[in-house]
């Protein structure tokens, strides 16, 4: 489907009212009720996205910031949480001034990729858009992208994925719709490329809010990269909350089983530890909200002690750590003489 300008979405036909024609003699006629008028919505300066921003439905917004060229080595990137970030502690960024870069090697490494023949693209879940891709949500991130951009001052595309379908990471819908229209006919050579986000599915002390950029890159066959990888440390605190799971509708769940996970970890018992953190990923990625833990039934790292935890926290807003069930799994391997694989394996069992 060919891309249209953000504007052309905005366009309806003027409808306008006649009146009824009446012949003479007829009886009279009883006008329509009339539609009660809407509320008035709140003004707001409406952003002018008719620069360069294209739409193109179902759920996909982007961008060329500065000249358009094709590229067979591609250096992608993951947006919030990689290359930037917003400044405060809330989920999603409050406007389009709410954002800072990873840290100040950011514009340095993009133009070194730049100048070594990559060509940099982004590629960004934003499901806070939904399917309003003129509506204001959309038209505050094509804003705040153009006031990053402009720090940036490096060439790169952006692509936005806006619902719950396969355009959305770890789905390639994104990746599959920029090769087939946006690299001037060029098939990106997936061993010169790579794809650089922070939702890796690291444990611990990093914490990551979630896999899906590293399922992304494996989905895609591309090396993948973690922003430290990349740019180096990151200036900003790495458990401050942050866009990454903004548009997750199970935020804080996932956000309970990441901080048992860690916990877990920390007191050296990686086996729930790693169930937990599983568990996280996978409720970040959830379409819809959980409100039942069988509505998991029958998914892969979802086992009945992770369930039971699931209408836990439903029920009382917290969870326990599992280390109980996963001590039964331990000791019972170790009886049988299991190796450490095995004790892990029944250990997750019992998760």
């Amino acid at each position: 489907m060919a891309p249209k300008k953000a504007s052309e979405t905005k366009r309806k036909a003027k409808v306008e009212d006649e009146d009824d024609v009446v012949e003479e003699g007829s009886p009279p006629q009883k006008k329509p009720r009339a539609k009660p008028k809407p509320k008035a919505a709140a003004k707001t300066e409406p952003y002018d996205a008719d620069n360069g921003w294209h739409i193109v439905p179902p759920s996909i917004i982007w961008k060329s910031f500065g000249e358009e060229k094709s590229g067979k080595k591609i250096a992608a990137f993951d947006w919030d949480g990689t290359v930037a970030v917003h400044k405060g502690t809330a989920k999603f960024p409050i406007n389009a001034d709410d954002w800072r870069l990873f840290n100040k090697n950011v514009p340095k490494e993009l133009k070194a990729l730049a100048e070594s023949g990559h060509k940099i693209v982004i590629f960004s879940n934003q499901g806070a858009i939904k399917s309003a891709l003129d509506g204001k949500a959309a038209q505050m991130r094509m804003q705040r992208a153009d006031n990053i951009a402009a720090e940036l001052k490096v060439p790169f595309q952006i692509f936005y994925a806006t619902s719950q379908d396969d355009n959305r990471k770890p789905g390639t819908g994104m990746w599959k719709y920029f090769t087939e229209h946006c690299n001037g006919s060029v098939a990106p050579d997936l061993k010169d490329s790579f794809f650089c986000g922070d939702a890796a599915g690291r444990p611990g002390d990093i914490q990551d809010l979630g896999s899906s950029d590293k399922e992304y890159a494996g989905n895609i066959g591309i090396t993948f990269k973690v922003p430290e990888d990349v740019f180096g440390p990151s200036d900003h605190k790495k458990d401050a909350p942050d866009t990454r799971t903004g548009d997750s509708k199970n935020y804080e769940m996932a956000a309970a089983f990441r901080d048992a996970a860690q916990k877990l970890s920390a007191e050296g018992k990686p086996f729930p530890a790693k169930a937990f953190a599983n568990v996280a990923s996978i409720l970040d990625n959830w379409p819809e909200k959980v409100t039942s833990s069988k509505m998991l039934k029958g998914t892969k790292g979802v086992g009945k002690g992770s369930m039971a935890k699931i209408d836990q926290y439903i029920e009382t807003g917290s969870i326990e750590e599992a280390q109980e069930k996963a001590g039964e799994g331990v000791k019972k391997a170790a009886k049988e003489g299991k190796s450490p694989e095995a004790a892990a394996d029944m250990a997750m069992k019992f998760l």
